[in-house]
């Protein structure tokens, strides 16, 4: 989780979240990140949304992470009541969020960049 950098920005309608992977990232840096951010309190009943850029990192998952991840979300309190996003920046950083797409739905997207990842968050 040393490879992770966070920022919290904030916005009326309460703050957006962005999560910087660098380097190889596996499902347990996934959940050690969500879980830091949680008890530190960086995510929180303020959050309305997590953007987690992938694009300079290096995905270590299979199906049977995915289905982890999306039951984790799914369970989570603070986790399932916000948009996520995930920008990368090739065709197979994007498969894995937009498989979880189908089964989270549309308060999970991937994206090709920040700005429009923002946009989606504070839309209503």
């Amino acid at each position: 989780m040393h490879n992770v950098e966070y920022i919290v920005e904030n916005y009326v309608r309460g703050n957006i979240v962005i999560r910087i992977f660098r380097d190889e990232m596996t499902k347990r840096d996934i959940v050690d990140s969500f879980n830091h951010m949680i008890n530190v309190g960086i995510l929180n009943e303020d959050s309305i949304g997590l953007i987690t850029d992938i694009s300079n990192s290096t995905l270590e998952l299979d199906m049977e992470d995915l289905e982890k991840m999306v039951v984790f979300i799914s369970k989570n309190k603070i986790l399932s009541h916000i948009k996520i996003a995930v920008i990368g920046d090739t065709p197979s950083k994007i498969l894995f969020p937009t498989l979880a797409n189908f089964k989270l739905g549309d308060k999970f997207m991937p994206f090709s960049s920040v700005e429009d990842a923002k946009e989606w968050i504070k839309e209503q």
